[in-house]
């Protein structure tokens, strides 16, 4: 079953939520905030104020998530994979059940298996 849009629906939305933050704030950091919020914004489905914080994911979030590595990508390259499972780490480590998209797998299927490769 794929994840959900909703807390109702999704209880880990939260967490979704956090994981394309630190995503959309790690790029801020390396290719400025409003062009990170600008590929953001490209992307719909993907809600984000000004200040690189991602309030609402309407959709699947494993995908749209992907879709916002994906931008990044097209801008920096290979590092942007880099630089997003950086920002996730922490994210990860406490929410080690969670789905990732396949961008940021590196060959593993949830956060949990990402952990066991440290």
């Amino acid at each position: 079953m794929e994840p959900k849009s909703t807390m109702e629906e999704n209880p880990d939305l939260k967490s979704y939520l956090s994981l394309g933050t630190a995503i959309v704030q790690k790029q801020a950091g390396i290719i400025g905030l409003d062009l990170a919020v600008a590929k953001v914004r490209k992307i719909g489905g993907i809600l984000v104020d000004d200040s690189g914080q991602v309030f609402q994911l309407l959709g699947d979030p494993i995908e749209l998530l992907g879709k916002l590595v994906e931008e990044y990508v097209r801008l920096s390259g290979e590092a942007a994979v880099k630089f997003s499972t950086q920002a996730i780490d922490s994210i990860v480590k406490n929410n080690p059940h969670l789905k990732l998209p396949k961008q940021l797998q590196k060959g593993y299927s949830s956060a949990e298996e990402f952990l066991k490769s440290f």
